[in-house]
């Protein structure tokens, strides 16, 4: 079931309204010069209490996978030593994903 308040579509499921996946992860800055870090900033749905947040590199090797809860939702990734290239985020609970955000580093 789908519903709309105030222009934001929300998932209904088991009695939980969800945010729509696409607002649970984001990204910025995007594109990064990686001089400065990307922060991916995560919304936990309400009632869940952690959640696992993994960046892929370009190849697909995954380069960090950190844990996050609501207190901890915004995550700093060091750009610095990044190849250029189109990198994934993805946010995972009970092994399955919620959502995912691509961020680009330029040089």
């Amino acid at each position: 079931m789908v519903s709309s308040t105030n222009h934001s579509p929300e998932f209904v499921h088991d009695e939980l309204a969800l945010p729509a996946a696409n607002e649970l992860l984001t990204a910025y800055p995007n594109p990064s010069d990686g001089k400065e870090p990307v922060y991916l900033v995560a919304q936990l749905p309400e009632g869940m209490e952690q959640a696992i947040l993994r960046v892929v590199d370009p190849a697909g090797r995954t380069i960090t996978q950190t844990s996050v809860t609501p207190r901890t939702g915004i995550v700093e990734v060091a750009a610095k030593g990044m190849a250029a290239g189109l990198y994934s985020a993805a946010l995972f609970a009970n092994g399955v994903q919620l959502s995912a955000a691509k961020f680009e580093v330029i040089r």
